[in-house]
Order: C-alpha cells, then sequence, then structure tokens
C-alpha cells in the first residue's frame, strides 16, 4: 500500500471526511454501509431521488432539458456543500466529484452551458480539495457487470481528468478500490482510513513539536 501524505486542507483538527465515488451498479452503497458499520460515522446519503420526488421531477433524468438538469446539478450541489460543510466527520456515497461528471456527461457537449459546467466543475473540485480526506473510486461494473454503463462512465472520468489537468489543480487523495468481493474491499477500504489517520495524527504531533521548539518571541 502506497504511502499516504497528508497535505495543508486534510490536517483539520479531529476530521475523518471519506466519500465513495463511482457509477451506478458497482456496489458503492452497499460498501459505505459495511464501511460504516465500523467506523460509526455521520451517513451522508446521495439524495438525488429524494430531491427528484420533492421537486416533482420525472425519474427518468436522462429526459430532462438542458435548464432543467443545470438547475438540478446546482440544487443538488448547495445541499451537499452545506451537510458536508456541516459536519467535521462523515461517510458520503458519492461526492462532488462525481456531481461534476454526471453534468459535464450530460451539458458539456452543449455550447451554451460549457462556461457555466466549467464554473460548476472548478466549484465541485475546489469543495472536494477542501473537504475530503479520502475519495475511494470504485471500478465499475464488478458487483455487478453492467457493461451498458461501463463506456458512458469511462468517458465522465477521462472528461473530469482532461480538465483537471487542464486546470492545473492539486490533486486531493483518491483510492482506487481493487479488491472484487465484499468481504476484501471493506478490510481494504479500512486499511486505508487506518493510514490516513495515523498520518493525520502525525502530521499534527509534528506540527505541534516544531511549534513548541520554536516558540514565538515575546518582546520586552
Amino acid at each position: 500500500m502506497r504511502e499516504v501524505m497528508i497535505v495543508p486542507w486534510q490536517a483539520k483538527s479531529n476530521s475523518l471526511c471519506i466519500g465513495f465515488s463511482g457509477s451506478s451498479n458497482t456496489g458503492k452503497t452497499t460498501l459505505v454501509n459495511s464501511v460504516n458499520e465500523y467506523l460509526k460515522l455521520t451517513m451522508i446519503r446521495e439524495g438525488f431521488y429524494e430531491y427528484v420526488e420533492e421537486m416533482r421531477l420525472p425519474k427518468e433524468h436522462h429526459t430532462w432539458e438542458p435548464k432543467v438538469r443545470m438547475k438540478a446539478q446546482m440544487d443538488l450541489l448547495t445541499r451537499r456543500k452545506a451537510i458536508e460543510n456541516s459536519h467535521t466527520t462523515f461517510v458520503a456515497d458519492r461526492t462532488t466529484i462525481d456531481m461534476a461528471c454526471i453534468t459535464m456527461a450530460h451539458l458539456a457537449h452543449l455550447p451554451e452551458y460549457q462556461r457555466g459546467v466549467l464554473d460548476y466543475l472548478n466549484e465541485c473540485l475546489l469543495h472536494a480539495q477542501q473537504t475530503y480526506d479520502v475519495i475511494f473510486m470504485l471500478p465499475h461494473g464488478i458487483l455487478p457487470p453492467k457493461e451498458d454503463q461501463l463506456f458512458a462512465w469511462q468517458a465522465q472520468v477521462q472528461i473530469l481528468t482532461e480538465h483537471l489537468t487542464a486546470l492545473g489543480q492539486p490533486v486531493f487523495h483518491v483510492h482506487q478500490v481493487r479488491s472484487e468481493t465484499e468481504a476484501d474491499r471493506v478490510a481494504e477500504v479500512l486499511e486505508v482510513v487506518d493510514q490516513i489517520s495515523t498520518a493525520k495524527a502525525q502530521y499534527k504531533a509534528d506540527a505541534e513539536g516544531a511549534r513548541m521548539a520554536d516558540p514565538p518571541s515575546i518582546t520586552q
């Protein structure tokens, strides 16, 4: 397992913010629930279908008009940021990176929405950088395979990666989940979380040690 490096925005006191990202039918929600049986953190659900019901939108969201899609994505991002910003520890089913991917997949090809999509992407990325200690990305379709959706998600991830590269944004910690069985996935995730918790504790201890070794001077 690679060493976990802690960057300043991940060193928040007493925080542990974990996100799970990936397309539908990857076993994401099942994994989130299983992991949180051990961590027992605040659970932040995806919230998409609750929003659809509340706003009385068609459940077949692929049929939405672009302006409806853009408003929905903005509303969902605002809600997600508010709830995640109100907690210092949580486990989230989907992240703002998923929201960026979905928005780009549906709207980035429309010239009149390209600027809005880019602004939306930046907002999603900024929140991710400032919030999550780690994002677990699930490979598509292991539990169970869904070949008809495979290309769509790969395209979304590719689009997102190209935009992040072009923007030159710093990278937050992303862990690609490689295990295939549910038990192995839970063990893999918990190992990474333990590494991050240990690394954060060491980061804080080193920072405190440096502060004590070099106390501020007192002017007489």
